[in-house]
């Protein structure tokens, strides 16, 4: 069986198979991803997309992320496998992570295993909620509006950039291991915003809306000694245009991906649980 490398040539002819939302990765800097076909059947027999996180941090080992696998059968997900192979003999890793939904009766799970990957059940880091609930929080109760917090449709692309670089030399990229090469209008226009400070940018809430519809929050940072108070204002200025933008039942993700984005969502949405996940991890040999 043939396998096909996916990628932002072909993302569209496989988004049916793949989800809008998972293609649209295909044309970001670290995503790659693999379909195996078999001869006369335009669906593929299996699929995966990974990112490769770390390259550009020497003080850590290059890793690559699986989020999405699928395969038809055990065949199929042995040869999708051997094609992840031929890929990091070309693109060396330490190690090789996967983090996907949880479903019954998975077959994915016996490919991951059979494919060396420890397979461990958990509860996600993703909590959906409804772009209403925002307005409900209690720090829309206090007047937040602060005139160095605008929407980033007003920001120069220079001003921009300078922003983001300085969010990541202190190495706050949010979710984005891309950070640095996403352009301005990757992010929602009129929700994200920026905190401006003697003429130079001191942070970003940035939300991305995906081709499904549903806005996901990328990044949340502020530098100097009142980030707090400046996290605490653009949070209050982003809700407030989400509330003008949007209707109340779209869906927002938010990722709890590091403590300080944890413990803010248990403040914000305490009773907010995310969807069950496998994760697992395999060790490569380099």
């Amino acid at each position: 069986m043939p396998v096909v490398e996916l990628n932002e040539d072909n993302s569209e002819e496989y988004a049916p198979y793949l989800g809008k939302d998972m293609a649209e990765n295909l044309s970001r800097t670290f995503y790659r991803g693999l379909a195996v076909l078999r001869e006369g059947n335009p669906e593929p027999a299996a699929m995966m997309i990974w990112e490769l996180h770390n390259s550009e941090d020497e003080t850590k080992d290059n890793e690559n992320v699986i989020e999405m696998i699928s395969a038809e059968d055990e065949e199929a997900g042995k040869e999708l496998f051997t094609g992840y192979g031929d890929f990091l003999s070309r693109e060396p890793v330490r190690r090789s992570h996967f983090v996907i939904p949880a479903k019954r009766d998975m077959l994915e799970k016996t490919v991951l295993k059979q494919a060396g990957f420890s397979v461990k059940l958990m509860e996600g880091d993703r909590i959906m909620v409804k772009a209403g609930d925002f307005s409900k929080l209690p720090l829309m109760k206090a007047k937040k509006d602060l005139p160095s917090i605008q929407p980033i449709k007003e920001t120069t692309m220079r001003q921009f950039r300078k922003g983001i670089w300085r969010c990541v030399g202190t190495k706050m990229k949010g979710i984005c291991e891309d950070l640095s090469y996403l352009p301005v209008d990757w992010f929602e226009p009129d929700v994200s915003s920026f905190s401006e400070q003697d003429g130079a940018i001191s942070g970003f809430i940035l939300f991305h809306k995906h081709p499904s519809g549903c806005l996901s929050l990328q990044l949340m940072a502020a530098l100097g000694k009142d980030y707090q108070q400046t996290l605490l204002g653009m949070m209050h200025h982003s809700i407030q245009a989400m509330e003008e933008c949007y209707d109340p039942e779209m869906l927002v993700i938010l990722n709890r991906h590091n403590k300080p984005s944890m413990h803010l969502s248990e403040k914000l949405f305490p009773r907010g649980f995310g969807s069950p996940v496998y994760i697992g991890v395999r060790e490569e040999h380099l």
